[in-house]
């Protein structure tokens, strides 16, 4: 694999990360951190892992293809598509690492690095879409719908 192919898999580790999920850094390659009987603390220890070194890999990642992003106008859409993704998963990893002051505001700064590169249309874009989810099902009809039972039928009693 070439250093794109590094960057863009470690853009969609990045994006599939949900809130109470780690990511750990050993290797090139980010990966998500998986349950088991092992305790946490020990399998970071083991891997030399620490919070402040995925931090600082992130980082890396985001400043390497930003820099890509500007510096390859051919390959311009498919980083900024991963960048966009991947401040999904650093949301949720934001919501993790709620409880340390520090950690949020690390996540902060390479989150905001990626909204450099968003343009007015990808917030209204992403304004729309979390509108229109929120919104579906509400009426129908001009009554309130129950939008969470899955069988849904008219009735004209």
């Amino acid at each position: 694999m070439n250093a794109d192919d590094e960057l863009i898999v470690n853009l969609i580790v990045m994006s599939k990360v949900q809130i109470n999920t780690k990511l750990y850094t050993s290797g090139i390659y980010l990966n998500l951190e998986q349950p088991s009987y092992i305790p946490e603390s020990v399998r970071r220890w083991i891997r030399q892992d620490s919070r402040d070194e995925t931090i600082k890999k992130i980082n890396r990642i985001i400043i390497r293809s930003l820099d890509e992003y500007t510096r390859d106008k051919v390959k311009n859409a498919t980083y900024k598509h991963h960048l966009l993704e991947a401040k999904k998963g650093l949301l949720n990893l934001r919501e993790t690492y709620s409880n340390c002051i520090q950690t949020v505001a690390r996540i902060d700064t390479l989150i905001s690095k990626i909204e450099t590169i968003e343009t007015p249309v990808d917030k209204q874009d992403k304004s729309d879409i979390e509108d229109s989810e929120g919104l579906r099902g509400i009426r129908q009809n001009g009554r309130d719908v129950d939008n969470t039972s899955s069988d849904s039928f008219d009735s004209d009693d």
